[in-house]
């Protein structure tokens, strides 16, 4: 996390021109803890016809038995990048689109009756409309303590700062919406390079940026 490289920074070197971080588990983080309990939240809000799927709100370290609703989160995702890569960009798919098939089979996979998650179910049908509205702000995301704290000073230093993810393409929107967008100089997601992992050609785009060769990191 973000956090804890507030130690680091007491002196920012003169060498240091540009630094790039990752988004989810390193500048922001979900605020229920984990995705799945995001999830959950909503839907136990949401969805009063029936009981929602046992879910974790934090991730214990040593990890202990997963639970329902945070393996078949993980299965739908997977699945759906695997069948749609990138967020269906390559096929054209719309995004909204692209998610909801991720929450729908989160909830069949974790035992919902196809009867409720589906888009026809009116409670399921607003649960999934809120939850992707709400997925790019402080109603489901929240920044590390020390994030904003770290981010300020690396600016006040001169140094550029950038942003790489394999997000979707609301990252930008997101970082704005925490009230940290102005302190990010560059957001590069791997969706709107073609391809769905980050890989050399994003962390390139991000160097020709900046006219930072390696050493200027």
């Amino acid at each position: 996390m973000l956090g804890r490289g507030t130690r680091m920074l007491r002196k920012i070197p003169d060498t240091l021109r540009a630094v790039s971080f990752d988004a989810v588990g390193t500048v922001f983080k979900p605020s229920f803890g984990t995705t799945e309990a995001v999830y959950g939240e909503y839907f136990t809000r949401l969805v009063t016809d029936v009981t929602c799927p046992e879910f974790r709100v934090y991730h214990p370290d040593p990890p202990d038995t997963p639970t329902p609703l945070g393996t078949a989160w993980l299965s739908a995702y997977q699945a759906q990048q695997a069948k749609f890569p990138n967020f269906g960009k390559v096929d054209g798919m719309d995004l909204r689109a692209w998610w909801y098939a991720v929450i729908i089979n989160t909830f069949l996979q974790a035992g919902v009756s196809p009867e409720v998650a589906n888009p026809q179910h009116h409670q399921f049908a607003i649960f999934m409309r809120e939850l992707y509205d709400d997925y790019t702000g402080p109603k489901t995301l929240t920044l590390y303590s020390e994030a904003e704290t770290v981010l300020r000073k690396l600016k006040e230093g001169g140094v550029k700062i950038g942003v790489l993810s394999d997000y979707d393409h609301r990252l930008e929107e997101t970082l704005n919406n925490l009230g940290i967008g102005q302190l990010i100089d560059h957001v590069n997601v791997a969706y709107n390079t073609g391809v769905g992992t980050l890989v050399v050609i994003t962390l390139c785009t991000f160097l020709r940026f900046y006219k930072a060769g390696p050493r200027g990191f």
